[in-house]
């Protein structure tokens, strides 16, 4: 099982080797238009999406196309691979079910509306939401629904897992939610923000999460309230990555920041050259983010204890996601390429 943000909890963690001293870039692979889902690696190959509406693996040594498949839309979703098969939503409403070494279609479900959500796998079920307002518990076997909810919102961030409860934000509201029969464990409304923008993460019993309000907030899942609010000066689209004690995370202020996550203080932050939208990686003793909007896009790796630079990388387009696998970082950009650095 291998799922965006590095696990069910959506850490943001990879355990794998990290790339600490930068040597150049080992290969690009182009598409045809831009690849804004975080790559999946399993084995040898890399999958990912694009908005010129295929779906690609590519070998992983070399860079070169090992199969692409067409859909009707663009790919904005985030994959997940599950015993030889690999998941994805497209903006023609369907949830994809491919063979991940060949590439043929095993099964397509269609939604009501756009899918850009990031599925998650789990003992062969299948969760995605759709921006018909529903999230869907599909079976890996032949895609037919076990379940599904309304999530009162077309603004459905990516599910996590933990202890065997689905959890689910979307809007201002949080769900959680039984996986095999998809009955309500709890809800609970976020007052005072306007919308949960990122997905949340999850780490010793606490979910942490960004909102256009600006704030980073840390939720007690077994006692349903708020423990902490931290308030940066700009919306926060920047997905947290949890790791040590320590959240990590963007905002548009033009600042990245390390917050303690039991007391919500600040243990350090650097100031960036533009605003920060990514969703930080983090792999041994690296945190990985870019910059972009206002200027030309950056790659930065940063010391995950004290924030301290170690490399940066320029790029001509937006970087949308990246992902760490056995010392190099693989991104995605507007221009449509993906990009392997060592």
């Amino acid at each position: 099982m291998t799922i965006s943000r590095g696990n069910l909890q959506r850490t943001g963690v990879y355990e794998t080797r990290a790339l600490s001293k930068l040597t150049g870039v080992a290969w690009t692979f182009e598409a045809g238009d831009a690849i804004r889902g975080e790559p999946v690696i399993e084995g040898n190959t890399i999958y990912f999406g694009s908005d010129d509406h295929n779906f690609y693996a590519v070998y992983l040594d070399s860079g070169q196309l090992k199969w692409k498949f067409k859909t009707r839309g663009r790919i904005v979703s985030s994959c997940a691979y599950w015993e030889g098969k690999v998941l994805f939503g497209c903006d023609d409403s369907r949830v994809y079910c491919l063979n991940a070494e060949t590439g043929e279609q095993i099964w397509a479900y269609s939604t009501g509306n756009w899918i850009d959500d990031a599925p998650l796998v789990y003992d062969n079920i299948a969760f995605i939401a759709s921006s018909d307002r529903n999230g869907y518990a599909l079976s890996m076997d032949d895609g037919r629904v076990l379940w599904k909810f309304n999530s009162q919102s077309k603004w459905v961030n990516p599910p996590a897992l933990y202890n065997g409860v689905l959890y689910v934000t979307s809007g201002t509201n949080l769900f959680a939610r039984n996986l095999y029969d998809g009955s309500p464990v709890w809800k609970d409304k976020i007052e005072g923000i306007s919308r949960i923008s990122t997905c949340a993460a999850i780490d010793g019993g606490m979910m942490y999460f960004g909102g256009l309000d600006g704030k980073m907030r840390a939720y007690d899942l077994r006692k349903q309230k708020v423990r902490w609010e931290f308030e940066t000066q700009g919306f926060i689209l920047s997905s947290p990555a949890v790791c040590n004690g320590i959240v990590y995370f963007g905002s548009r202020d033009f600042h990245f920041y390390a917050i303690d996550s039991h007391s919500g203080e600040l243990v350090w932050k650097v100031e960036t050259d533009d605003k920060v939208e990514c969703s930080p990686v983090i792999a041994g003793n690296c945190v990985y983010f870019d910059t972009g909007g206002f200027s030309d896009p950056l790659m930065n790796a940063l010391e995950l204890s004290t924030g301290k630079p170690l490399w940066t990388h320029p790029d001509e387009g937006d970087i949308y996601t990246f992902t760490v696998h056995q010392g190099r970082v693989y991104y995605g950009t507007e221009m449509g390429d993906l990009v392997a650095l060592c």
